[in-house]
């Protein structure tokens, strides 16, 4: 063998991939909603207020009109008449007390509640066999 056999040089090949990606439209799907409507009865405690109305005779003869005042949560309107005498008095014939009073009671209601859905079709007018692919 002579010395240019033993140096054969051979050429290595190596192939390289590109790969690339783009859509294509599969299918369209129409989505609209819905509204369901639905009875349920409401249940809530409510408070009514209603005032008790009491008359006190007093008959009290006072210089001047009392002011209207509070005493332990009643309110108290002074009612006064003037008595023609030899000179003015004021007299102090009644008080208006008024107290507030507050009373419960349950109440049901029927109300309507509505609820809204998606519904989800698929269009068959576009894309033959097509399967539906997510995206990326």
């Amino acid at each position: 063998m002579s010395d240019e056999q033993s140096n054969v040089r051979i050429p290595l090949v190596e192939e390289q991939l590109i790969t690339g990606k783009r859509r294509i439209e599969t299918g369209r799907v129409r989505v609209r909603t819905l509204i369901e409507e639905e009875q349920q009865t409401v249940r809530e405690r409510l408070a009514r207020d209603h005032v008790q109305v009491e008359r006190v005779a007093l008959d009290l003869e006072v210089d001047e009109v009392p002011p209207v005042r509070e005493e332990n949560g009643v309110t108290i309107v002074p009612v006064v008449r003037e008595v023609l005498v030899v000179t003015k008095k004021l007299i102090l014939t009644e008080e208006v007390r008024l107290k507030r009073v507050t009373a419960f009671e349950e109440s049901a209601q029927p109300v309507t509640l509505r609820v809204q859905r998606a519904v989800v079709e698929r269009d068959e007018t576009s894309g033959e066999n097509a399967t539906l692919t997510q995206g990326d």
